[in-house]
């Protein structure tokens, strides 16, 4: 049976799919073709989408946060343009249908008040056919695995995403054993102590061990920043160009929302400087880390928020 000319009967079942998490219409039936989108109302079919406008889902994703809350994002398609949908969104007839006219370009259009039948449809008639991926936001230990962007452990539908360029793809072993040879011979005091601490981050949940953090002091142009960086390029090359996260550029919440993302591995802050003003902002992340969870907040609802683990190792210079 063809995607263009299609009858799918929707029933009030539960489907053998984790993605879906929404209530379904009950003894709804839909139709596509090349014209549209309609809907059975006993033997009459009723347009909900016409003139050609046919979108379909494409990808339906889970998205596990660093809290273990769940979001499901659809993304659907409408030639060769696309958008993500939240759950929210999904789920909220004008919201699907101002996404869809974004991108459908010149052609098609929803008949008024169908857009209500509109997700129901598209879940109906094409949810079975899109890809499944799940994406986790955070990195550390979650359900026995350590999660990592391009870890070998994943699944191929399976992505880890990270604000910070922790990374595990694969590099030139003979040149990084070399480079970090020459590293410790440079800096035969902070390297070892830096090394270890950076291969001890990912063991300190898992064995129960004390919580700590590393503070490198030392005059302006010494190399604080430059030995954090290349002893970063453990887990993930793109430290040693990327920017850290400095202490003057950030507040006390962007840090400890990174400090999340950054679970079992080090996070490193730079230029701390007292005279600037940062030492409040240096207590309050202390006390969250070192506490191992995040700030106690309030959601949209005036509702305690989750609070959210945090089990990184930071590194301040």
């Amino acid at each position: 049976m063809s995607e263009e000319n299609n009858v799918v009967p929707f029933q009030k079942t539960t489907k053998i799919n984790p993605f879906h998490s929404e209530k379904e219409t009950a003894n709804e039936r839909f139709f596509q073709n090349e014209v549209g989108i309609s809907r059975y109302v006993g033997q009459k079919l009723v347009p909900i989408t016409t003139d050609g406008l046919c979108p379909k889902i494409i990808e339906v994703i889970k998205v596990v946060h660093a809290n273990g809350t769940l979001e499901i994002i659809r993304v659907i398609q409408i030639g060769k343009d696309s958008c993500s949908l939240s759950l929210d969104e999904w789920l909220n007839p004008t919201a699907l249908k101002k996404a869809i006219y974004k991108i459908k370009g010149q052609t098609g259009q929803i008949i008024e008040k169908q857009e209500v039948y509109l997700a129901s449809a598209l879940d109906s008639l094409h949810e079975k056919n899109a890809k499944f991926r799940t994406e986790y936001r955070f990195c550390g230990w979650y359900q026995g695995r350590f999660l990592i962007p391009n870890s070998p452990s994943l699944q191929e539908s399976e992505t880890v995403v990270s604000e910070l360029p922790y990374d595990i793809q694969g590099g030139k072993e003979k040149e990084a054993q070399k480079a970090l040879e020459l590293l410790l011979e440079t800096a035969q005091t902070q390297g070892p102590i830096l090394f270890a601490s950076s291969l001890l981050a990912p063991l300190l949940e898992p064995l129960m061990l004390s919580r700590f953090g590393l503070f490198l002091s030392a005059r302006a142009g010494a190399g604080k920043t430059e030995l954090v960086k290349m002893m970063m390029c453990l887990y993930g090359s793109k430290w040693s160009s990327d920017q850290l996260l400095s202490f003057a550029g950030t507040t006390d919440n962007a840090a400890l929302k990174k400090a999340e993302i950054a679970r079992g591995l080090p996070f490193p802050i730079d230029n701390f400087r007292p005279q600037d003003g940062h030492t409040p902002r240096l207590q309050n992340m202390t006390i969250a880390i070192m506490e191992g969870q995040s700030k106690a907040r309030l959601d949209r609802n005036g509702e305690s928020k989750e609070q959210i683990q945090i089990s990184c190792l930071p590194i301040l210079t």
